[in-house]
């Protein structure tokens, strides 16, 4: 257990009360402390340069600690989706359907536009493959009068 013996508002004239703690110090109670203190009255808000190298530090070290921390979290994510689907990323990757991908619906040649055609074959598919990624592009061709 470590002990830390504190005082509210330390080297301020409301220091060790109840004011101390809860509203801020006036702008002739500032002045006292920071005479008191031995601190420069200006400017108003003063951060020793040790202090600020300090949290200065303490910024970077957060930063890394919080990148490190995310990587472990998306190694943990990953290890778990590989546990609950064995080889799913592989056979995605080796573009090979696995059970239950079968009776995938077919189209005959020549009916239908293609880009409606082709949504819903994609529609059709897309409960079956999870990886499935598709899209379509609209074409326009402008004719130019002679």
């Amino acid at each position: 257990m470590i002990l830390v013996r504190t005082h509210l508002g330390y080297g301020s004239p409301e220091q060790v009360s109840l004011k101390a703690h809860g509203s801020p110090l006036g702008v002739a109670d500032v002045k006292k402390t920071k005479d008191k203190l031995g601190w420069p009255s200006e400017p108003a808000f003063f951060v020793p340069k040790a202090a600020l190298l300090l949290f200065r530090e303490a910024l970077t070290r957060g930063a890394a600690a919080e990148t490190e921390w995310k990587h472990r979290r998306l190694r943990a994510r990953l290890s778990q989706a590989r546990e609950r689907a064995p080889g799913t990323l592989a056979r995605r990757t080796a573009r090979r359907l696995g059970r239950g991908q079968s009776g995938l619906p077919r189209r005959r040649q020549g009916h239908g536009d293609s880009r409606p055609a082709g949504g819903r074959v994609m529609n059709a598919i897309a409960p079956k493959l999870p990886a499935l990624c598709g899209g379509s592009a609209t074409l326009i061709r402008r004719r130019t009068r002679r």
